[in-house]
């Protein structure tokens, strides 16, 4: 079974803080990201397994599914897995997110995110990138 990674069903929340004036060009915003909840093939961060003798780690002919020492491996990326319980998103740490305040914009303007909370979804582009989409406030 081969799962997308950024496959994610609910949408987490952007918190913006800081002061943004494009008329004087300052952009000292700042954000973070919080999650609803981790689920499998919702958010969840994968890992390769560290079992030192796990068959599906170490027999190159298994098919025995994903279940091995009571614990269900999924194939990511064509590399068997297991799931962290983490959020794929907030593992990243800051360094790792793209800087979703300084593309995304107000609904119906052409300004960016003033400080507030946002409802986004992460959208999985492929080889680890992905970018913040707002929510509609009617959805």
């Amino acid at each position: 079974m081969e799962i997308d990674t950024g496959k994610v069903v609910r949408p987490h929340v952007l918190t913006v803080t800081g002061h943004y004036d494009l008329s004087e060009g300052i952009d000292g915003r700042e954000f973070s990201l919080s999650c609803p909840g981790v689920s499998l093939g919702d958010c969840v961060a994968y890992v390769p397994c560290d079992v030192a003798d796990c068959p599906v780690r170490t027999d190159p002919r298994w098919d025995g599914g994903g279940d091995a020492h009571g614990v269900e491996h999924t194939v990511v990326d064509g590399e068997w897995m297991v799931p962290t319980g983490e959020c794929y998103y907030l593992t990243l740490g800051v360094d790792g997110m793209p800087d979703a305040a300084s593309y995304l914009r107000a609904p119906g303007t052409t300004r960016g995110l003033d400080a507030g909370e946002y409802e986004v979804l992460p959208e999985y582009e492929g080889d680890g990138d992905f970018r913040y989409v707002l929510v509609p406030a009617d959805a």
